[in-house]
C-alpha cells in the first residue's frame, strides 16, 4: 500500500511516543504529551501493519484522535508514534487524465512526489469575476449565468437528476481543466462515472477523486480536500479549473461522524454547529486570480425534499448562486429538470448583457404566468381573448419549454434562442405592456 502523503511543516523534531488508552469505531484515545490538533498518529495494529489517526483534541496527558484508515486491528495497549507530521494530499500532473482515491493515490499519479497541504485563499488574492463560463445547458446560461471563479450549487432531492447534471456540465463547460470529487457515492455508479470521463474526449485534462460511500469518514472529508488541493495547483499554473463536488451534502454528513464522535454537540437538528465553518473552508477556495480561476460547482442532496434542512440552508447563504431541480419536472420526464424560477446567480448582472438581462426577466415573468395559470390551463377553462398577456405566452409556450428541457442536447446559443422568443412575446402582447 502506498504510504499517505504527508506534510512535515509542524515538525519540530520530537518523536511523541505513547500507547493507546481507548478504541471505537469512530474513536481513539491515546496517552501522550505535546500534541496539538490535526497532528497525525501512526498506530501498531495486531496484524503488524500501520494505523494511522488524526488528533481532535489533547490535553496534557492525552488526546482523542479519529481513525483515518479504520480501527480494526488497533488494540488497548498498542504502541502509538507521533512526530507532529500533518496529512496533505499528492497533486500535480501526474493526476490529469487519472482516477485516483481520497488522497490522490492511484496507479501513477502519486509518483509525481508533490504534496499539497489545505490552505485558506486571503483576500489579496481574488479577483473581480468578469468572464462568463457556457455549460452547454440552456436554463443555466440563459437564466443563471456561470462566472469564472463563481460557487454555485446544484440542490435537489434523491433520483432528481444532479449527478447526471453536473457530468452534463464537466462535459461542455469551457474550461482548461476539470477535478471531480466523488464523496460517498455508491461504488458502482462512480465507477461508471468514471469509465464514462475515460471514453470522452477531455479526459487527458480531467482528475477523479472518489471516496465511496463505504469509506471511513476522515477518507470521504479527505477526498474533497484533495480535489481542492489538485485545483488550486492546476489554477496555480495559469488554468482555468472546474472544480465539481457530488455531493456536499455527504461531506457534512462526514464531518458530524467525525465531529459527534469528538463529543461536540449536535446543535441544529443533528448537525454540529462547526458545520457551518467547515462548509466555508470547502467552498471558499474557488475564485478568480491573477493567473487562472477555479469554478465550484457543488451538489446538494436536499433530506427529505425540505429546501430549509441545514446543511441546504447553510449553503444557499455561502454561494453565489444555486440551480434547483424539481421532482415535479422529473417526474414529468423534462430534463434537466431545473426549475428556473428558483434558481438564481448573484453575478447575472455582471456576467449578462443589458438585452440578455431584460429578455431573462421576461421569460421569467411568462414562466411565473404559466405556473399561475396551470390549474385554470389544465382544466379547460380558459379561452384565448380573455388576457392579451396569457395569449402571448400561450404561443410560445412550446418553443420555450423546447429550450429549457431540452435533454441531453447541448444548447450553445441559448442567449439568441431567448431573445427570439422575448422578440415573438413583445410583438405578441405590445413592447409597453410586456416590458412592464
Amino acid at each position: 500500500m502506498v504510504e499517505l502523503p504527508l506534510h512535515y511543516g509542524q515538525c519540530d523534531g520530537f518523536v511523541r511516543k505513547g500507547r493507546v488508552t481507548a478504541v471505537s469505531a469512530s474513536s481513539i484515545t491515546v496517552r501522550m504529551t505535546n500534541l496539538s490538533p490535526a497532528s497525525l498518529v501512526s498506530l501498531d495494529r495486531n496484524d503488524g501493519t500501520i494505523a494511522h489517526a488524526q488528533v481532535r483534541w489533547a490535553d496534557q496527558n492525552s488526546a482523542q484522535c479519529t481513525p483515518v484508515d479504520g480501527s480494526r486491528g488497533v488494540l488497548v495497549g498498542a504502541p502509538a508514534i507521533a512526530a507532529q507530521t500533518e496529512l496533505g494530499a499528492y497533486v500535480g500532473p501526474a493526476l490529469l487524465g487519472a482516477a485516483v482515491d481520497a488522497w490522490g493515490r492511484g496507479d501513477r499519479a502519486h509518483r509525481g512526489g508533490l504534496v499539497a497541504r489545505h490552505r485558506e485563499l486571503s483576500l489579496n488574492e481574488r479577483r473581480p469575476i468578469t468572464n462568463s463560463i457556457a455549460t452547454g445547458i440552456a436554463a443555466i446560461d440563459g437564466f443563471c449565468s456561470v462566472g469564472a471563479g463563481q460557487r454555485i450549487a446544484l440542490f435537489a432531492g434523491a433520483g432528481v437528476g444532479k449527478s447526471t447534471l453536473l457530468r452534463e456540465v464537466m462535459r461542455h463547460a469551457s474550461c482548461d481543466a476539470h477535478v471531480l470529487a466523488m464523496v460517498g457515492e455508491r461504488a458502482r455508479e462512480a465507477s461508471e462515472t468514471i469509465a464514462a470521463l475515460q471514453n470522452g474526449e477531455r479526459w487527458t485534462s480531467t482528475t477523479v477523486v472518489c471516496a465511496t460511500a463505504g469509506a471511513p469518514p476522515m477518507e470521504r472529508l479527505a477526498a474533497v480536500r484533495t480535489a481542492q488541493a489538485q485545483a488550486e495547483w492546476l489554477c496555480s499554473q495559469g488554468c482555468h479549473v472546474l472544480l465539481t463536488v457530488d455531493s456536499l451534502t455527504r461531506v457534512a454528513a462526514a464531518w458530524r461522524e467525525i465531529a459527534l464522535a469528538a463529543g461536540e454537540a449536535p446543535a441544529h437538528r443533528g448537525h454540529p454547529a462547526s458545520m457551518v465553518s467547515m462548509l466555508a473552508s470547502v467552498v471558499e477556495n474557488a475564485g478568480a486570480r491573477d493567473c487562472g480561476s477555479i469554478t465550484g460547482i457543488y451538489s446538494v442532496l436536499i433530506d427529505g425534499d425540505d429546501p430549509y434542512e441545514p446543511v441546504t440552508d447553510a449553503l444557499r447563504g455561502l454561494l453565489d448562486g444555486h440551480i434547483m431541480l424539481s421532482r415535479r419536472l422529473a417526474d414529468a420526464g423534462r430534463f434537466p429538470a431545473i426549475d428556473v424560477l428558483r434558481s438564481s446567480s448573484r453575478l447575472m448582472h455582471v456576467l449578462s448583457s443589458p438585452q440578455h438581462a431584460q429578455d431573462a426577466n421576461l421569460l421569467r415573468r411568462a414562466l411565473a404566468t404559466l405556473e399561475d395559470n396551470g390549474d385554470l390551463l389544465a382544466l379547460g377553462a380558459y379561452r384565448r381573448g380573455g388576457d392579451p398577456w396569457l395569449d402571448a405566452v400561450l404561443d410560445v409556450r412550446e418553443v420555450l419549454e423546447t429550450l429549457l428541457y431540452h435533454g441531453s442536447a447541448m444548447q450553445p446559443a441559448a442567449a439568441e434562442e431567448m431573445a427570439r422568443i422575448a422578440r415573438k412575446l413583445r410583438s405578441a402582447h405590445g413592447r409597453g405592456t410586456a416590458g412592464a
